[in-house]
C-alpha cells in the first residue's frame, strides 16, 4: 500500500483523478513505491508488461538497441509523468523498449491488471481515460513529425523553448538540462558532434549562452523565428 504522500502524487495524474475514493484506494493497495540507482534497468524490451509507472523523482530514459548495438534514446520521462500505460490496453502485453534510470529515480509502480479490472467497473472514468490517452497519442505523433520533418537546429531550438524556465533573479529564460548532451543528442536524433556545432553556432549568433548544464536563452524572439520559418 502506498503512503498518503505517494497516494496524493498518484491521485493528481489524469489516469487516476476521476476514480471514486473507494476505487482509487483499491488501486493504491496494489501499487508500490520503487527506488532505482543510476543506470538501473527497470524493464527490458520484450519483457512481459505487468505494470506501468509514474516518475516521482529523477528521469527515466526509454531506449532501443540498433542491430549494431548502439543505444537510441526515444524519450525522457520526467517527474509527474506516466509511462508504459498504453501497453495494458494491447493484446500483446510486452514492453516495446528498455527503461533505464538516468540518475537516482523514485517511481510508483501500478499493477496493470488490477487497474483495468477497476476501470471496467466505471464506464464514465473509462471514457475520460480514453480522452487522456488520445491527447498523449496526439503529442507523440507531433514528436515523430518533429523528428522526421525538421533539421537538427529546429529540433534543438524547439526542445529549448519547450523546456525554458523563467529565472526570476536575472529575468532571462534558462533551460537546465536534466540529461547529458549525449543523451539529448540521441533523443533529438542528432549526432553529438552535430549538436555541439549547433550550440556553437547559436552561441556565436548571440541567441543563447551555454553554462555547463544550463542554457541561457538570450533572444527568445529570434529563436522562435527559427521555428516559425520551418527550416
Amino acid at each position: 500500500m502506498l503512503s498518503n504522500e505517494h497516494q496524493a502524487i498518484l491521485r493528481k495524474n489524469s489516469l487516476f483523478a476521476d476514480f471514486g475514493e473507494c476505487e482509487f484506494l483499491q488501486i493504491a493497495q496494489k501499487s508500490s513505491y520503487l527506488e532505482l540507482k543510476k543506470g538501473a534497468c527497470l524493464f527490458e524490451q520484450e519483457q512481459p508488461a505487468v505494470s506501468f509507472f509514474l516518475v516521482v523523482k529523477g528521469n527515466m530514459k526509454m531506449t532501443l538497441l540498433s542491430l549494431k548495438g548502439d543505444e537510441k534514446v526515444l524519450h525522457i520521462i520526467g517527474v509527474g509523468n506516466i509511462f508504459a500505460e498504453a501497453i495494458m490496453f494491447l493484446e500483446r502485453k510486452k514492453y516495446p523498449v528498455n527503461a533505464i534510470a538516468l540518475g537516482c529515480c523514485s517511481l510508483i509502480q501500478v499493477n496493470a491488471k488490477h487497474y483495468l479490472e477497476t476501470l471496467e467497473k466505471s464506464p464514465k472514468v473509462c471514457f475520460k481515460i480514453m480522452a487522456s490517452l488520445s491527447q498523449r497519442l496526439h503529442w507523440l505523433l507531433a514528436e515523430v513529425s518533429n523528428l522526421t520533418l525538421h533539421n537538427g537546429t529546429y529540433r534543438l531550438v524547439g526542445f529549448l523553448l519547450n523546456n525554458a524556465q523563467q529565472q526570476v533573479a536575472e529575468k532571462k529564460p534558462r533551460v537546465s538540462l536534466p540529461i547529458s548532451k549525449n543523451v539529448l543528442a540521441s533523443k533529438l536524433s542528432i549526432q553529438p558532434e552535430t549538436l555541439s556545432r549547433i550550440f556553437k553556432k547559436l552561441s556565436k549568433d548571440g541567441l543563447l549562452k551555454v553554462e555547463d548544464h544550463r542554457i541561457v536563452l538570450l533572444q527568445m524572439d529570434k529563436l522562435q523565428q527559427i521555428l516559425d520559418t520551418e527550416i
